[in-house]
């Protein structure tokens, strides 16, 4: 005791202030320089894996770093049709991420964890890679309201692009009818049939002269299906199942439990 009295009365001012000035800087180090280790849910579109494989996610798979600890676990799989030929799948992780204070920004195998990043993972089922598209604090520059509309559809078969009829096959109509729904993986419905018309295909003909005439064909169907859609709206877009714009002209593609079906929207009804 007697020691540090003696220690203490030998210092002068300039020791006191050098003191300060260290145990200042080992704060600012400890408070805002020091980056920690954080769990975080992100959420990602697959980019490289080729659609037969699209089973191979498993929720609770993981990818294990060198010392067999979890760095990244699937939490929920999500599967949209865009067309027949290009479902698109989006999971959602928990990834281990690198926070630092000073930038107030994750990082995740060494890069920043923003929009549009892409990173590479191999879990135990599967190797793929994966763009960002959510993640925590990430903010759009238009906010989403959460709301239901009606939409006009029309059934259309992709192997008739080039005919010169519009409809469709009867089998294609007697697989849906009014009530269907097509739900999202947490049972929750995002789509639902109201009503459907249906009516003969227009086909268009030329007489001996070359003169054209509209008549009904006598196996094509033209089919109206007025649907109950979930979306998220902002003030310039309407996204269905979070990420597909719903908007005239487009298909809205709806997984329906036999069949999987691309209407194109006719009308949007707020």
């Amino acid at each position: 005791m007697k020691k540090l009295k003696f220690l203490f009365s030998k210092l002068t001012l300039i020791d006191y202030i050098a003191a300060i000035v260290i145990c200042g800087i080992f704060i600012f180090i400890f408070f805002f320089l020091r980056r920690g280790n954080t769990t975080v849910a992100i959420k990602v579109k697959v980019t490289s894996v080729n659609n037969q494989y699209s089973q191979s996610f498993v929720e609770g798979d993981q990818e294990l770093d060198e010392l067999g600890r979890a760095s990244s676990t699937i939490t929920k799989v999500k599967t949209l049709y865009v067309s027949n030929d290009s479902p698109s799948t989006y999971l959602s992780l928990n990834v281990k991420a690198v926070y630092s204070p000073l930038k107030k920004q994750y990082t995740l195998k060494g890069k920043p964890i923003i929009y549009g990043e892409e990173y590479s993972f191999t879990f135990s089922n599967v190797k793929f890679d994966a763009v960002v598209v959510d993640f925590p604090g990430y903010r759009t520059s238009e906010p989403f309201i959460e709301k239901k509309i009606m939409v006009k559809t029309m059934m259309k078969d992709d192997s008739r692009n080039f005919s010169d009829t519009y409809g469709v096959p009867p089998y294609l109509i007697s697989a849906v009818k009014v009530g269907d729904t097509v739900k999202d993986r947490d049972g929750k419905i995002v789509a639902e049939i109201k009503n459907m018309t249906i009516s003969p295909a227009k086909r268009t003909v030329l007489d001996a002269n070359g003169k054209p005439y509209v008549i009904n064909d006598p196996y094509l169907k033209d089919a109206v299906l007025d649907l109950e859609v979930s979306i998220k709206e902002t003030p310039t877009k309407k996204f269905y199942q979070d990420y597909l714009v719903v908007e005239v002209g487009s298909p809205l593609p709806l997984p329906f439990k036999n069949i999987v079906l691309y209407p194109i929207v006719t009308e949007i009804i707020e």
